[in-house]
């Protein structure tokens, strides 16, 4: 994936720009959850106005829209809730993998996880050479949040605006594609192979 810095790269998905002053947030749809809430008050603080989305039953909707784009967050949790592992390279692939039908921006809020920048950026790897062979469905840009390191890139232009062949048919007679439910909804395809040598951000 294309590497753009830190999260102010992001302007160029809003189209907005904003001076000093901060957003605001809107939780009148629904309560965010306490990973949502502090991304929203990470945008807030860009100066973005966002707005939560209301779930839709047997829908994958978007979490978030900040200055009308949508946003979906995937969160790790913390490593005393973890065993104390860290989140793997293939971890952060899947939290992509599982937003790409979401939003058109995923933030990946991995603060306290003990997520390595290296791995962040092994994962963003690993994303990215499955968007090339499966499409980024709806992504346009990826943020990953840790601690010591804010991390946004854009999926390859290849792969930009292609859906999943699993998230545009339904399940054959002969089987479930790898990956979805058996009722069709809440499709999620999961990382599963190597991880490929040598593919940086």
């Amino acid at each position: 994936m294309s590497g753009e810095g830190s999260g102010s790269a992001l302007g160029a998905v809003w189209g907005c720009r904003h001076g000093r002053q901060p957003g605001a947030l809107d939780e009148t749809a629904r309560r965010l959850s306490h990973e949502e809430l502090a991304v929203a008050h990470t945008l807030v603080g860009e100066g973005h106005f966002v707005r939560s989305l209301a779930e839709r039953a047997g829908a994958r909707t978007a979490d978030m829209l900040a200055c009308g784009t949508t946003v979906e967050v995937k969160a790790f949790l913390p490593t005393a809730r973890r065993a104390g592992r860290p989140p793997s390279a293939r971890a952060v692939a899947n939290k992509l993998l599982d937003a790409r039908g979401q939003g058109a921006v995923a933030v990946i809020w991995a603060v306290g996880s003990g997520l390595t920048q290296e791995r962040a950026r092994e994962g963003l790897a690993l994303f990215a050479a499955r968007a090339v062979e499966e499409g980024a469905g709806k992504l346009r840009r990826a943020r990953l949040v840790g601690d010591g390191f804010d991390i946004v890139c854009r999926p390859p232009l290849s792969a930009v605006g292609r859906r999943p062949a699993a998230l545009r048919a339904p399940p054959s007679a002969g089987g479930v594609p790898r990956g979805t439910s058996p009722s069709g909804r809440g499709r999620r395809l999961r990382w599963s192979g190597p991880g490929p040598a040598g593919l940086t951000p």
